[in-house]
């Protein structure tokens, strides 16, 4: 099967959870994560992932009915930590079928082929050194 597919598939959800955004206010889901505040969040995401992923998984019946996820407060945080998550699947699968595609010859041309759509829809890496230990950029 085409990673295509998933692709579509995964944009459909990112869409079905910015839809239940505009459900209970991005406004209201701003000033509620603000309150938080952003190491709050992050330990959130962080520590609580099966939760978030469970709720992407869910079909929006699915979400609706399960007794744990309901309330204002609930509902947000999972729909924007699973929106967080979904739009990074998005980016990961985009990269996934240009390389599918793509695809051609040796697996070092598949490498190099896959580090320059990389670079090209992410720019340099974040971390500019690669190995452990004394990096000469964290002074």
């Amino acid at each position: 099967m085409s990673l295509k597919y998933d692709l579509v598939s995964a944009r459909n959800i990112c869409r079905e959870l910015e839809q239940s955004g505009q459900e209970f206010g991005v406004e209201f889901a701003s000033a509620l994560l603000a309150g938080l505040g952003k190491e709050n969040w992050v330990k959130m995401l962080q520590d609580n992932r099966a939760d978030f992923l469970a709720y992407l998984h869910a079909t929006p019946s699915q979400r609706k009915r399960k007794a744990a996820w309901k309330g204002d407060r609930m509902q947000v945080v999972l729909s924007v930590g699973a929106l967080l998550l979904a739009r990074r699947a998005v980016r990961y699968l985009e990269i996934a079928s240009a390389i599918e595609e793509q695809r051609s010859g040796t697996s070092r041309e598949a490498v190099n082929e896959t580090a320059e759509l990389a670079f090209q829809r992410e720019g340099i890496p974040r971390s500019l050194w690669p190995f452990p230990g004394n990096n000469p950029f964290s002074m």
